[in-house]
């Protein structure tokens, strides 16, 4: 099977204030460059690596290549028919007259410092809209609009209108929220608990635009990765009926009415609604009843004590720390739900805000954590995620990087997303996916939470301003209007 690609003939790596004349033409080599040797370089094990690499018939695997046509076009060459060939060439690349010298001289290791705080970011070439003009590290950073970008409205004008735009680098939300209501910020990202003082004015300077539901949703999951792990917490987590037992503890309900002050719903369902294999009726069983939770841990040995604090077998008490992003603090709140609601059955959680650097760190280095708040991107395509949910993926959190499968059930996880890959037929896809679902609500790697309300909030000065969940708001047709 082969998918072909054409670029434009009007696209320009440039720099600001950089001449046409002067730039570097994109071409498909820059595409073949970055496929082969920084997304299919194993040793940095970039999201998009696993994704390269299919199940063949056999049970072996194959790489879906990549080769080059002429100065614009490209193929990749994919060793067998798959359903969604599109998802599965999904393209990022950079310019390959920058990484390729670096790699060269440096090897891989150079590429991951290649950019660093001291780099001058006018270096830095773009094809995209803006420039990146200046970063001042934990003060902002400034782009400006490129001129050579090729997407024209219908007046033959060109994309973006915006001139210039400032990213203030905040500690947290609420030093966002006081610049926004102090005038000096245009748009902001809109909490639950700002929302009522938002809406409060009789003809605020501002619009919140209402973009739907959340896709995703933040999740907890349970470190069990045998290599970084206490033998004791890992016996724990590592039992399907300890991570039921922890859904059933997690008060969704709740989270959505203090955390999200009512403007969320409980995330029930694996696939995220705007999914084509999304099916409402394809339910999590364990929901909120701390009765059950307190059942299903007797029935691993897990009981309470005299003092009423939970101990395993072999007497030992049931505690593990809750790590979460320090400057989310919904996220922080989320966590002291969930930890009031275990303490309700004797367990202690400890929760820990991380800064992000180390967050990062922990989920990809060092796997060094009990419990983790996070987010991901929602699960659009089933197919979607090739390095989070099979388990070889180098972001299949609980337990990264498997050699083979660590337990049946992922196994089987396995063998059903790559089976669903290829199979044509629209039945059989649903019959597949379904009991994909149905299997991770019943294992629960990862504990879904809420899924709230987006709202953002802009001001009115600004024209054509738009927002979903599904693709945010768009930079490229807002405009200042003449009034101001």
């Amino acid at each position: 099977m082969k998918v072909i690609y054409t670029l434009r003939d009007d696209l320009y790596w440039t720099l600001p204030g950089q001449n046409i004349e002067d730039a570097v033409k994109v071409t498909s080599d820059d595409v073949i460059y970055w496929y082969d040797e920084i997304d299919g370089d194993e040793e940095l094990q970039l999201p998009g690596y696993p994704g390269q690499f299919i199940e063949m018939p056999d049970g072996t695997s194959e790489r879906i290549s990549i080769s080059r046509i002429d100065d614009r076009s490209f193929a990749f060459n994919i060793p067998r028919i798959i359903a969604n060939p599109i998802l599965s060439t999904n393209m990022t690349f950079g310019p390959r007259h920058i990484y390729e010298p670096a790699k060269k001289e440096g090897g891989s290791g150079a590429l991951l410092n290649l950019f660093s705080i001291d780099t001058d970011v006018t270096t830095i070439p773009s094809i995209g809209m803006f420039h990146l003009v200046e970063y001042r590290q934990g003060v902002r950073v400034v782009m400006q609009r490129n001129p050579h970008y090729w997407k024209k409205d219908d007046s033959g004008n060109s994309y973006p209108y915006v001139e210039r735009v400032v990213y203030r680098i905040l500690p947290d939300k609420n030093a966002e929220y006081l610049l926004f209501l102090e005038g000096a910020r245009d748009s902001y990202s809109v909490r639950a608990e700002d929302l009522v003082d938002l809406l409060e004015p009789e003809a605020p300077d501002y619009a919140v635009i209402n973009g739907g539901q959340s896709l995703g949703a933040t999740f907890f999951t349970f470190n069990q990765n045998p290599k970084s792990m206490d033998p004791i917490k890992h016996a724990w987590f590592s039992q399907t009926e300890f991570r039921q037992a922890m859904s059933c503890v997690l008060n969704r309900q709740r989270i959505a009415d203090v955390v999200h002050r009512g403007l969320a719903e409980p995330a029930v369902h694996f696939f995220a609604l705007a999914n084509p294999m999304f099916d409402p009726s394809i339910e999590l069983e364990y929901q909120y009843n701390p009765q059950k939770a307190v059942d299903l841990l007797a029935s691993i040995d897990i009981r309470p004590d005299e003092n009423g604090r939970m101990r395993d077998a072999d007497g030992n008490l049931v505690e593990f720390s809750l790590v979460v992003g320090a400057e989310n603090n919904q996220g922080i709140d989320t966590c002291a739900i969930f930890s009031d609601e275990l303490d309700e059955i004797g367990i202690k959680a400890r929760v820990t805000p991380v800064d992000f650097q180390a967050l990062t760190e922990m989920l990809l280095t060092t796997y060094d954590w009990d419990v983790v708040h996070v987010a991901l991107g929602a699960n659009y395509w089933p197919e979607g995620g090739s390095n989070v949910w099979p388990s070889n993926g180098n972001f299949h959190l609980w337990h990264p990087l498997q050699s083979s499968p660590a337990t049946d059930w992922e196994a089987k996880i396995d063998q059903l997303y790559n089976k669903g890959r290829f199979t044509l037929d629209d039945q059989l896809r649903k019959e597949i996916y379904d009991e994909y679902q149905r299997i991770m609500l019943e294992q629960l790697p990862v504990i879904y939470t809420v899924h709230p309300l987006s709202f953002l909030a802009v001001r009115n000065k600004w024209g054509n301003t738009s927002y979903d969940t599904l693709r945010g708001m768009e930079l490229f047709p807002i405009y200042l209007k003449d009034e101001q």
